[in-house]
């Protein structure tokens, strides 16, 4: 593969209704996605992480510009993995001297999901066909985004397409949690699951759980603490609760990542490839500490290919159901218009080339 060009396209559409957690509001919806244009003229498409601050589409640009589009031009390479190692390495000195390791990262990749979806279409073969042997097509889904103050508003989408999982953002007034909650579990979903994001410090978390631990159908309580929290103190929570814990968004590289999985503080590995290295780093971490994985979903809440590339990429290694965020998201919507098909609470994945879709902005 030669990369001809690289391009990044960037969206921005106000939100009718803005969406609110434990620490901020957020009143944008953006998109950072990345084109790659092989030599022969075939496209791969990919996405990074740009949900907050509002202005971190627009940053992400400049970097691909600025450093990324200089380092592809070009540039001649035979498989993703290697691009990924060629970045990670012309880029390990800037990302110490600004600081700027979550940005930077965050284009490496975006442009790796949109090399593995070059590659696969250059090989003619769906992506989960390159990754795995024996993939399934069908990919359960779980209801995200969803807080006590839209979940009416998006409820009607969620029966619509069947979907029997939901997460509840949760970290808000205790009793408003737990009353949300009540009303919720009397409805038909099989399981429960929520999300603190970061909210609560260890003893908050240790009696917040035990109160949301007499919701029925609970499954797990997402991110209860700081992501970077001490392993001793992960491993207090997880002793003083009943619950499954899961994490992993904001958790970045091996060294980050291993330290966790080796003394196994959550029981979710939940992976954001649209944040960290892509589905490269992903693999990698995946194959070397498989073992020490309970259950593994990964995370996802952005504007598409990284949905699919994620969907892509549980395949063929996890029956967990996949985050499908059902909140307001027209940037989203204009690309699954024509390449979204669920049923029966499953996404079906396509048999075209490379991740299965293409962008037309």
């Amino acid at each position: 593969m030669i990369i001809k060009k690289i391009k990044s396209i960037i969206v921005k559409k106000k939100l009718k209704v803005p969406r609110k957690n434990s620490f901020g509001t957020q009143k944008y919806r953006s998109g950072f996605f990345i084109k790659l244009i092989d030599k022969s003229g075939v496209v791969g498409f990919g996405e990074g992480f740009c949900n907050w601050p509002s202005f971190a589409a627009d940053y992400r640009d400049k970097y691909i510009i600025d450093l990324f589009d200089p380092l592809l031009k070009n540039l001649e390479f035979l498989h993703p993995e290697q691009l990924h190692l060629y970045l990670k390495d012309k880029t390990k000195k800037i990302t110490i001297q600004s600081g700027d390791f979550g940005p930077i990262n965050q284009c490496i990749a975006a442009i790796d999901l949109a090399a593995w979806d070059l590659f696969a279409k250059l090989k003619k073969k769906p992506l989960r066909n390159i990754l795995f042997k024996n993939p399934t097509s069908k990919i359960p889904l779980y209801a995200s985004g969803l807080t006590q103050s839209n979940f009416y508003k998006f409820y009607p989408r969620i029966k619509k397409l069947k979907l029997k999982h939901i997460k509840i953002k949760v970290g808000f007034k205790e009793e408003e949690d737990m009353q949300f909650l009540k009303l919720i579990s009397k409805l038909n979903f099989e399981t429960i699951m929520v999300d603190a994001n970061q909210a609560w410090n260890e003893l908050e978390a240790i009696n917040r759980i035990s109160n949301l631990e007499k919701i029925s159908k609970l499954y797990w309580v997402e991110e209860p603490i700081i992501a970077n929290s001490s392993i001793k103190s992960w491993l207090n929570l997880k002793k003083n609760i009943l619950s499954y814990v899961s994490a992993g968004e904001n958790h970045y590289g091996e060294e980050d990542v291993m330290k966790y999985l080796n003394k196994q503080c959550f029981d979710f590995y939940q992976p954001d490839i649209t944040k960290y290295g892509g589905i490269t780093s992903f693999m990698y971490i995946y194959k070397k500490y498989k073992k020490k994985i309970k259950y593994l979903t990964p995370h996802y809440l952005g504007s598409g290919p990284g949905f699919f590339a994620s969907a892509n990429l549980i395949s063929g290694i996890s029956k967990v159901p996949l985050e499908f965020d059902v909140t307001e998201n027209k940037i989203r919507d204009r690309i699954f218009k024509k390449n979204l098909q669920i049923k029966n609470g499953k996404l079906i994945l396509n048999d075209k080339p490379g991740i299965g879709i293409n962008l037309n902005f």
